[in-house]
């Protein structure tokens, strides 16, 4: 397990790492310090949403360069009707300033479906792409990689 961000939440989770090997790194996700194909799947959740339309390019197209099979963006879906539902719930449930102002913002800050998967077609030519939509106003962008074989694989001749 690879956590790469400013403020690494795997730094935290290290005192008392899960089973198997944990990884915490600071880095920055539009150049990703790792070679081509150096990661199995590479992922994020909950991200796209604080990027503009250029950081977001950019970022799947790292993600794309480091990854051998697979790549999944987890996010939330622009919707009017979602940011008036957080709005309202937040509103009853939460005296948290952040949560009831920030759930709504980042909702309208996220890309529309089409989008999301405008800018996944530029940036990796070589992943065959899909949008899964889960319930609530959530969607995962899937990565397919389909140009040759993942790295370190060699055909049997």
């Amino acid at each position: 397990i690879l956590d790469l961000g400013r403020v690494s939440t795997a730094l935290a989770a290290a005192r008392r790492p899960p089973r198997g090997r944990l990884v915490a790194l600071r880095g920055d996700a539009r150049r990703l310090p790792f070679p081509d194909r150096a990661v199995d799947v590479a992922h994020t959740a909950a991200f796209f949403h604080h990027l503009g339309v250029d950081d977001a390019r950019q970022v799947l197209a790292e993600m794309c360069r480091v990854s051998r099979r697979l790549v999944l963006v987890n996010d939330l879906v622009r919707s009017w009707v979602a940011a008036a539902s957080i709005w309202a719930l937040a509103g009853v449930g939460s005296r948290n300033r952040l949560i009831r102002h920030d759930g709504r913002l980042s909702v309208l800050k996220s890309f529309r479906q089409r989008e999301l998967l405008a800018l996944a077609r530029a940036a990796g030519s070589g992943f065959r792409w899909r949008l899964v939509r889960t319930f609530p106003y959530r969607m995962t962008l899937v990565g397919a990689r389909i140009d040759g074989r993942p790295s370190g694989e060699t055909s049997a001749s």
